[in-house]
């Protein structure tokens, strides 16, 4: 182990590597189970701390002419608050930033699946006694009304070792 870190620690002092930072929220939430989103002012000194110790590329940018290890910013999904509160401190410190939109749900009211499922089972509130859903034409059906308890686990994210709750 030590020497295949000793080998990857030379090759990066000799090829200068690109990091790709990959953001996906930057929003003050209070729940945050997927570890999906940054805080504003995180966000902003994560910035500060990489315009002051890296080259900052765009990802159409020719990558050959660096002088130090280089970091390339994107967002994935294209969620609200990338533009009410990445964009903002992106232009005032002039970051150039590659943001992946999610076009079909452009002009729409709802929000992407994954969140409401993060909801749905994970929030605190009053569950159906059941829960249907056809799957590449198979049906599944989830029978809730055994423990409908609406007790979660705030502290609980993706990375913890134990269920939150029976959901």
């Amino acid at each position: 182990m030590l020497l295949k870190y000793s080998f990857q620690k030379v090759l990066n002092i000799i090829e200068r590597p690109i990091i790709v930072l990959l953001y996906h929220r930057v929003a003050d939430i209070g729940f945050d189970p997927q570890l999906l989103s940054v805080s504003i002012n995180n966000f902003r000194e994560q910035l500060l701390f990489i315009k002051n110790n890296y080259e900052i590329f765009r990802f159409e940018d020719d990558y050959v002419k660096r002088n130090q290890p280089a970091i390339i910013i994107t967002f994935d999904d294209g969620y609200a608050d990338n533009y009410q509160n990445a964009l903002p401190i992106l232009e005032e410190l002039e970051i150039p930033a590659t943001f992946f939109i999610t076009t079909g749900m452009i002009d729409s009211d709802r929000e992407f699946w994954w969140d409401d499922l993060e909801r749905l089972i994970l929030i605190p509130l009053e569950l159906p006694p059941k829960i249907e859903l056809e799957i590449k034409g198979e049906q599944h059906i989830w029978d809730l009304s055994i423990n409908n308890s609406n007790i979660t686990d705030k502290a609980w994210n993706v990375l913890s070792k134990y269920e939150p709750s029976f959901r």
